[in-house]
C-alpha cells in the first residue's frame, strides 16, 4: 500500500509540475531495474512477457512503414500527410535503432518501459516536448546517479529497487521501490 501511494504521488508530482500555466519542459530518465525476484509458480510467463514485447514492438514497426507506404490520401491534406510522414520516418529509423535492445528484454524492464509510455503520455501530447527517456541500469548510489545525472543533463532520475514478488492472503503481489529523485536536491519519494 505504501507503495502504490509512492507512485500516486510521484505521478501528481510529475503531473502537477507542468500545470502551472505554460508547461515547462523536463528531462526526465527512468533506469531500468537490473532483476526482480519472482515466484516460481510465474517462471512459466516470462517467456510470453518477453516474446509479447517483442510483437508489440515489430507491429509498431510495420505500422510506421506502412504509414510511409500510404499514398491514398486527399490531394488537399497532402501537406499534412507529408510532416506526418516525415515525423514517422524519423520515429522509424529511432527504432530499427533499438532492435538489439528489444531482443534484450527481460520481463522485469516492463516497469521501466511501462512508465516511460505513460510520463510521456501525460508530458508529450503537446509542445514543448519533454525528454523521457529509459537508460540501462546503473549504481543506485549518490555518486553514480550524480553522474547520470550530469552526463544526460537530466531534471529527474527514477530507478526502481528490491522487484519482487509476495503472497498475500493467498495472492501473488507485486512489490516494488520506485524512487523519484532531482538531482543536486534532497531525494523526494
Amino acid at each position: 500500500m505504501r507503495n502504490i501511494f509512492k507512485i500516486i504521488l510521484l505521478i501528481l508530482g510529475l503531473k502537477s509540475y507542468g500545470q502551472q500555466g505554460k508547461l515547462n519542459p523536463f528531462r526526465l530518465i527512468i533506469v531500468k531495474p537490473d532483476t526482480a525476484i519472482i515466484d516460481k509458480s510465474l517462471h512459466n510467463d516470462i517467456d510470453s512477457v518477453q516474446l509479447s514485447y517483442q510483437k508489440r514492438y515489430y507491429n509498431e514497426i510495420k505500422e510506421m512503414e506502412n504509414m510511409l507506404n500510404f499514398k491514398s490520401y486527399p490531394k488537399e491534406m497532402e501537406q499534412q500527410f507529408k510532416e506526418i510522414q516525415e515525423r514517422a520516418r524519423k520515429r522509424l529509423a529511432l527504432a530499427k535503432a533499438q532492435e538489439v535492445e528489444v531482443k534484450r528484454f527481460k520481463y522485469y524492464y516492463t516497469l521501466s518501459t511501462y512508465s516511460t509510455e505513460i510520463y510521456n503520455l501525460y508530458f508529450n501530447r503537446e509542445e514543448p516536448f519533454s525528454t523521457i527517456v529509459e537508460v540501462p541500469n546503473q549504481h543506485a548510489d549518490i555518486a553514480s546517479l550524480k553522474k547520470l545525472a550530469d552526463e544526460f543533463k537530466v531534471d529527474y532520475i527514477i530507478y526502481f529497487s528490491n522487484v519482487h514478488t509476495d503472497t498475500n492472503n493467498g495472492m501473488t503481489v507485486l512489490n516494488l521501490h520506485p524512487h523519484f529523485i532531482q538531482p543536486g536536491r534532497r531525494k523526494l519519494y
